[in-house]
């Protein structure tokens, strides 16, 4: 099937896992979950022509966003914690993945300024709200999805046609808030609102990228 079919799934699965969450439907929500995520997994696999270093580094980052997704649908610590990790993993796999396809060293250092700034208000936000055993997990993880939105600035900074690669990293950043939000701080359909959306719009865009070489 074509990338655009791939895409309507993720659209349509995130859709019902919506409104399955604003009905407190929790079956629903694991079962279209699932669907939106294995269909941009999908997606990238059917958009690499090729298994380059990139490629490879960039489905081990969706199938481990994958493992991540399906962890954070329960509620028990202990697997979140296995979700914190599985998606700690992937975006280290996704910084693997931008050195592999070449990052320009100027632009990471300029971008990373910025974000360590917001990385450390965010940790001032929100580690007061964490729990003592997972305070450090989390910081841990705050820095990891920083570094891997500066990569995803030098790799922009680092070749032509990779401006999906920063607009995705900082939507996957983005989203992150919203998961911590609703996990630490206030539980609400508001979260998932915005927080879904901006996620699964960024693994779109990464599996788009799977054709860059």
């Amino acid at each position: 099937m074509s990338p655009g079919i791939w895409i309507g799934i993720v659209f349509v699965g995130v859709t019902a896992m919506l409104w399955a969450e604003y009905r407190q439907r929790f079956g629903g929500v694991c079962a279209a979950k699932i669907v939106a995520s294995s269909a941009f997994l999908v997606c990238a696999v059917g958009m690499a022509p090729n298994a380059t270093p990139y490629v490879c580094a960039l489905l081990v980052a969706l199938a481990l966003s994958w493992f991540g997704d399906v962890f954070l649908l329960s509620g028990r610590e202990a697997v979140f914690a296995c979700g914190l990790a599985s998606f700690a993993a992937a975006h280290l796999a996704f910084v693997a993945a931008f050195i592999a396809l070449g990052v320009s060293l100027p632009h990471l250092f300029v971008a990373a300024v910025p974000l360590a700034i917001v990385a450390l208000v965010v940790m001032r936000w929100l580690l007061p709200y964490v729990g003592a055993r997972l305070q450090s997990p989390v910081a841990g993880y705050i820095l990891i999805v920083t570094a891997m939105a500066a990569t995803a600035a030098g790799a922009y900074g680092g070749g032509a046609g990779r401006s999906r690669l920063l607009l995705a990293a900082l939507l996957f950043f983005v989203s992150d808030l919203a998961v911590a939000r609703h996990r630490f701080v206030r539980r609400g359909f508001a979260n998932k609102a915005w927080g879904a959306p901006t996620y699964y719009l960024a693994q779109v865009l990464f599996a788009l990228s799977a054709g860059l070489q």
